[in-house]
């Protein structure tokens, strides 16, 4: 039993048999996945990160709309055929930066203040879930906190890097 131990060690030990991380994260680095989502009548856009690769989804027309006639229609102008979805792999430069961002910027520690049933609102949303630690806020009117403000751009920078179409 003893042999067959230290053989295994030996082996698991050797060069090549190490599991690789990304250079400087560290080994116990937590897994990441951020999403931004924003919806209204004439528009979608939404985003997700995960296992450092980047999903960017958005409607390129509103073909429920008719030329010359206002449509006003409290329901999305486009179909599942207006969208489109584009996919890229982030730099593990990106994702350290990200790491970096969700950390410096206390999104985490966000909390979400009650929503005014009154009002008619088009949340922009971005969730977090860093490790066990999660957090979602939904932004809806006013200034947003500097955190959500921070994560939001952020994630523009993303995807102005990885996509031709930019988020608005």
């Amino acid at each position: 039993m003893n042999a067959l131990f230290c053989i295994l060690v030996a082996v698991c030990a050797a060069p090549g048999h190490a599991q690789r991380q990304p250079v400087g994260l560290p080994m116990n680095a937590p897994t990441l996945e951020v999403s931004y989502a924003y919806s209204a009548e004439t528009t979608l856009t939404d985003v997700r990160i995960q296992d450092r690769r980047i999903t960017y989804t958005y409607n390129v027309r509103n073909s429920l709309d008719k030329p010359g006639r206002p449509n006003v229609a409290q329901q999305p102008h486009y179909t599942n055929r207006d969208m489109k979805v584009e996919s890229a792999q982030l730099t593990q430069t990106e994702e350290r930066n990200l790491f970096k961002t969700i950390r410096a910027s206390g999104f985490l520690k966000l909390k979400q203040p009650a929503a005014n049933p009154r009002r008619r609102a088009y949340p922009e949303t971005i969730s977090v879930r860093m490790g066990m630690q999660s957090a979602t806020y939904a932004h809806t009117e006013g200034r947003a906190p500097a955190a959500f403000r921070t994560m939001r751009e952020a994630i523009k920078k993303l995807v102005s890097a990885h996509f031709t179409h930019k988020m608005v």
